[in-house]
């Protein structure tokens, strides 16, 4: 007989981190789900009757299985996981039986490949957090989804995508699934196929989003969501709950048997879930109140692309000593910025690049291709390749290895990631820029100025706020595409003494000579 204490709680899977590096965990997707989280996942599944056969397709140590187990109502019941890491799946084998829960069947395979029809009455899962195009059997893997649901999956998809949608496959009619994950797919493009399969097949009863400050997993800087599934022929509308803490989390889940929400619920506008199409945004960004001014999509004005991406900012960034050094002449590289701190105000002007340029900061682009005669160019193109910067997942697949992305300059510039506000900044100095700025591209006669006035505002803000991804530690995402869709004010419809009083203030905000001008700017014209 083992210690239930010990089975019972985080300490099986804290003892495996310790005996392990973070980078082994990161190459397998490993992410452990603390204990306390997955009791409440275990209580959706068992919650109207203790469930037969249970499935985890990402096993692990079986913390989601013990949880299961640790209401005795449950004993007796079916258990299946699968690992494909050998010594986990020995570990997690002698952890169940060592505590006399032999009826435990871990198959050290991989699920993905394993039988489709095999149905289970509870599935429960934290599936591994992989980028889906670093892996080497990806083709595979999307082959065998379009065959078994004729959907077609984004090599942008993350390895989880794949695990939700076959566990969907082999829910069992009657039976429920409690799955937890990032919640960023809501809001991608490559999750619409998948909006669509919860929708079409009507099993999403609940999405449970752990707010910023509720960030259960070390390791991994994502807002996680938990989705509540049962396949039924019940038919209900979608929850949509933003929990902030554990407490939260145990409240709504001590009322998984009755169903009452226990006062928990956002604002009645948020159960309505959207389009598949449509970005399915945290409750918080949902309850925002109807529109008044004429909006447009930003796309109206322009495009919003992403930076240039070299594969190796190391090789391909250089500060004006390093340019000397090497003996790289001045058609050979372009002014850039690499980092979204190098320009930290709503303009970057020449004298701010020559004053990173004087500061030995790396704002060089070098630009190769077409060059190759030049003996510093040479040199530096065969210190590339002994360092194997042309072997790399991006360069390998260009050719000339070290050819540029052809991306002009973008007059407006605008940060990736943000805390808080996203910041846009006016490129006065005509220089390239790296991914951790996009660029706006305006339309033929577009009012810069008076757009970026808009955009600077509070107003503006929050409305973009609606578009972007939420990641772990309020740190916040925008995708091209989420800016381009973004909604703002048609500035071509203000009154031109408006346009004025509008530019003026934006003028002020821009010389630092009064930021509180911003809030005005957005009141023009109501006073």
């Amino acid at each position: 007989m083992g210690e239930f204490k010990h089975f019972f709680s985080d300490e099986p899977e804290k003892a495996a981190a310790a005996r392990t590096t973070r980078s082994t965990r990161s190459r397998l997707g490993q992410v452990f789900t603390p204990y306390a989280i997955a009791r409440c996942m275990a209580q959706w599944v068992s919650a109207q009757k203790p469930p037969t056969t249970v499935l985890d397709p990402a096993l692990g140590l079986g913390v989601f299985l013990r949880c299961l187990l640790e209401d005795e109502n449950n004993f007796g019941i079916k258990l299946t996981g699968y690992e494909v890491d050998p010594e986990t799946a020995q570990a997690a084998q002698q952890l169940f039986e060592s505590n006399d829960y032999a009826q435990i069947d871990v198959r050290n395979t991989d699920f993905l490949r394993a039988d489709w029809d095999e149905k289970f009455d509870a599935i429960l899962c934290n599936p591994p957090y992989r980028k889906f195009r670093g892996l080497p059997d990806k083709e595979f893997l999307a082959a065998m989804v379009l065959q078994h649901t004729g959907i077609s999956i984004s090599r942008a998809a993350n390895l989880y995508i794949f695990f939700l949608i076959k566990l969907i496959w082999q829910l069992a009619d009657n039976g429920r699934a409690a799955v937890i994950l990032p919640f960023e797919f809501l809001n991608a493009d490559y999750g619409v196929p998948v909006k669509q399969l919860l929708l079409d097949q009507g099993i999403l009863r609940k999405v449970l989003i752990l707010g910023e400050s509720f960030q259960p997993f070390d390791e991994v800087i994502t807002t996680a969501c938990i989705l509540c599934l049962e396949r039924s022929p019940q038919t209900c509308v979608p929850e949509m709950i933003a929990v902030h803490s554990l407490e939260e989390l145990t409240a709504i889940a001590a009322n998984f048997k009755t169903g009452d929400g226990a006062g928990l619920k956002v604002d009645q506008k948020t159960h309505n879930i959207p389009t598949a199409a449509q970005k399915w945004h945290t409750p918080v960004h949902l309850a925002h109140s109807g529109e008044s001014d004429p909006l447009v999509p930003l796309s109206t004005f322009g495009k919003v692309m992403r930076g240039i991406a070299t594969g190796d900012n190391g090789f391909f960034m250089i500060s004006e000593a390093q340019r000397v050094q090497i003996g790289l002449e001045m058609d050979c590289v372009l002014p850039c910025l690499a980092k979204s701190s190098f320009a930290p105000d709503l303009q970057f002007t020449e004298g701010d690049f020559s004053k990173l340029r004087d500061d030995q900061r790396p704002v060089w682009l070098v630009n190769l291709a077409g060059h190759e005669a030049s003996p510093g160019v040479q040199r530096y193109i065969e210190y590339a390749m002994e360092r194997g910067t042309d072997q790399r997942y991006l360069t390998r697949n260009r050719s000339p290895w070290y050819a540029l992305e052809t991306r002009p300059p973008a007059p407006l510039l605008v940060t990736t990631f943000s805390r808080g506000q996203v910041r846009w900044v006016r490129n006065l100095a005509g220089v390239r820029n790296l991914t951790a700025f996009h660029g706006f591209y305006p339309h033929s006669g577009v009012d810069l100025d008076l757009l970026c006035a808009y955009l600077v505002t509070p107003l503006a803000q929050e409305r973009l706020s609606h578009q972007r991804r939420e990641y772990g530690n309020g740190l916040h995402k925008y995708e091209p595409n989420d800016l381009n869709q973004a909604l703002v004010v048609d500035y071509r419809k203000i009154e031109e003494a408006d346009k004025r009083l509008i530019l003026e203030l934006y003028g002020s905000l821009i010389e630092k000579k009064d930021r509180s001008k911003v809030d005005r700017i957005v009141n023009v014209g109501n006073d």
